[in-house]
């Protein structure tokens, strides 16, 4: 087995190595900013697969250290059943399990004590307002550190389940008093989904009562959007530069496959190092490029699952009547559609509804208005599958 068949850096998981991380230095540094303004509250939107569980990662093994904070990470698809689970309980316990590999506080002599189920049957609230506010005076007591961050993952979770019956608006109301009672000697960066994110503010915006709303409207907002083009190119570059030779050509191809998603730009290139090994070359020819795109083009493909997700309403419609239109200019590097011809292909459809799908499209990142009533898709990849598999 050759060198490249035996390591391959890509991954469709969240990144959790520091040498697959790319770009987001601007995020990052506003991170940073507001965390040194008093920050308590950031929440972390955006669409699916763009990256926020890798960005709380970096956050968390590498960013925050340097700058002196401790960062706990706590994952709610982890946490047990949030209908019937002490979730005080469960959040402490994640703090504790997780900060167990802090080195700081393995050298700090005192070892971090765990919370007590007990207790937390009892006043649970209260409890977990108290045990946060000890680890933090722990982490004080260790020296040279701020204070306590807590990233908090896949909080949708407790949205979606709210929005379904499955959970009351108490704990919403529990969770509001325990970051007020505790922010901003302890900061919290919470991701959301921008799906969920924007179901609540429209349910806002209509006089519904949604306790979650009154969380989401507490401190500052960062939306992750898909990475610029350095980034997009140094991700595809870079993690095989000793066992694959890019042309800049070959980056650009790939790169217009894939657009500024780094999930895409991850499955993508994890199938071209495997067939880079396979055919035992370094140098990435376009006719490779073409081979790898082939195998993304079966109708279950999964890797656009999180696009599809995405498609609500006529946007389903409109989506595929774009990609069907930009297929017809496939001579193009970068086929755009015009207002003009999706009229002429849906006109059953009001224009003011059109002009809406549109839009939304080009706000979840799947489409980029690059003119005037011009579109073109942010993944030629995703353009040709869904060209090919529309029903």
């Amino acid at each position: 087995m050759n060198n490249r068949a035996a390591y391959n850096p890509y991954s469709r998981l969240p990144v959790n190595e520091q040498a697959m991380f790319f770009g987001r230095t601007r995020e990052s540094e506003q991170i940073l900013g507001w965390l040194r303004a008093g920050a308590g509250n950031i929440w972390l939107l955006g669409q699916k697969r763009v990256g926020k569980t890798s960005l709380l990662f970096h956050l968390k093994h590498h960013f925050l250290p340097e700058w002196g904070y401790v960062a706990a990470f706590v994952d709610f698809q982890l946490l047990g059943n949030l209908a019937s689970g002490n979730l005080c309980y469960e959040i402490a316990a994640a703090i504790f399990a997780d900060l167990q590999g802090d080195p700081l506080l393995g050298e700090s002599g005192a070892p971090l004590f765990a919370p007590l189920r007990t207790l937390f049957d009892l006043q649970p609230a209260v409890e977990l307002i108290a045990y946060l506010r000890a680890v933090n005076s722990h982490i004080q007591g260790a020296g040279r550190r701020t204070r306590l961050v807590i990233l908090l993952d896949e909080f949708s979770r407790t949205t979606d389940a709210y929005l379904q019956g499955k959970i009351d608006r108490s704990f919403f109301e529990l969770w509001r008093g325990v970051m007020q009672a505790t922010a901003p000697e302890i900061s919290y960066i919470t991701v959301v989904q921008q799906q969920t994110y924007n179901t609540v503010s429209r349910r806002a915006g209509q006089n519904l009562d949604d306790p979650s709303w009154h969380i989401m409207e507490l401190g500052e907002k960062l939306v992750l959007r898909p990475l610029d083009q350095e980034a997009v190119c140094r991700l595809i570059e870079w993690p095989m530069r000793n066992f694959v030779e890019f042309g800049p050509e070959s980056v650009a191809a790939v790169a217009a496959l894939t657009g500024g998603n780094p999930f895409l730009i991850q499955a993508f290139c994890f199938k071209l190092a495997a067939h880079m090994a396979d055919q035992d070359r370094r140098r990435v020819e376009r006719a490779d490029i073409e081979a790898v795109r082939m195998e993304f083009m079966q109708p279950t493909e999964s890797v656009f699952a999180h696009f599809l997700d995405m498609l609500r309403g006529i946007g389903n419609q409109v989506c595929q009547t774009v990609a069907t239109l930009a297929e017809g200019q496939a001579a193009e590097a970068q086929p755009r559609v015009t207002w003009a011809q999706i009229a002429a292909a849906q006109p059953g459809l009001p224009e003011p509804a059109l002009r809406r799908a549109l839009q939304e499209l080009a706000t979840c990142d799947i489409l980029i208005e690059v003119a005037p009533d011009a579109w073109t898709f942010s993944s030629r990849l995703f353009q040709q599958w869904l060209a090919l598999n529309a029903e």
